[in-house]
């Protein structure tokens, strides 16, 4: 395999994030952030004679996606997932193909757009089927420099791809 051609290196500020614009649009909008999450899949042992043998294992684990959104005056970027959470926590579970107009979708894809030095998307990361799971606190205070607040939101999902 040839190394790559391409001599620029990604950067950390080029990235936008898209999720169902209908159900979930300030997310999109708002998003500062983004944690990929690690992946792994543990070796299976088999025993061999007088010792252990290892192979690939056929199982992925993943980590958890983490998103930092800032926190509009209106708070209506917070209220979106604090709503999302409340939803999922007190009603059937929805798929996103399930969803009708007047239902948010449990789960919905989310994507990582991964942007070149000229914003041009070079490469997409899937998230399918996340929700989330974890939103942080907000810390107010007087006494700090002007600055805008944000909040972590930690999400669930079943799988990612590189696309």
């Amino acid at each position: 395999m040839a190394l790559t051609t391409n001599k620029n290196y990604m950067q950390p500020t080029q990235f936008n994030i898209t999720i169902s614009r209908k159900n979930y649009p300030n997310l999109s909008f708002f998003a500062q952030g983004v944690e990929h999450p690690s992946m792994s899949s543990a070796a299976v042992t088999l025993p061999y004679s007088r010792t252990d043998v290892y192979i690939p294992g056929d199982k992925m684990e993943f980590g958890q996606l983490g998103v930092t959104a800032l926190i509009d005056e209106d708070m209506f970027s917070y209220k979106e997932i604090y709503d999302w959470i409340q939803s999922n926590a007190t009603t059937n579970f929805v798929s996103a193909t399930d969803a009708t107009d007047a239902t948010p979708a449990s789960v919905a894809d989310i994507t990582v757009n991964i942007l070149n030095s000229m914003n041009n998307k070079t490469k997409e990361i899937r998230y399918y089927n996340a929700f989330p799971i974890d939103i942080s606190g907000i810390s107010f205070a007087s006494t700090t420099e002007e600055q805008f607040l944000t909040f972590d939101i930690t999400f669930q999902f079943d799988q990612f791809e590189l696309i």
